[in-house]
C-alpha cells in the first residue's frame, strides 16, 4: 500500500485538475454556485499535495 501511496495521490490531484478544466469549460456557472462544486474539490487536491510531500519525507 506504501507504495502507490504516491501514485494515487498523483491520480488524485490529476483527475482534480481535469475535473475542473472539463467544468469550466463545459459550465462555467458552477463556480459561483453557492454550494460550490468546483471550489469543494480544491482542499481535497492540496490535502493530496500534502500526502505527496509527506509520502516523499518518509
Amino acid at each position: 500500500m506504501r507504495r502507490l501511496m504516491p501514485l494515487a495521490a498523483l491520480a488524485m490531484i490529476g483527475g482534480t485538475l481535469a475535473y475542473l478544466a472539463a467544468g469550466t469549460v463545459l459550465a462555467p456557472d458552477l463556480w459561483a454556485d453557492p454550494l460550490g462544486p468546483y471550489v469543494k474539490t480544491l482542499p481535497a487536491a492540496l490535502l493530496a499535495l500534502v500526502a505527496l510531500a509527506l509520502a516523499a519525507e518518509r
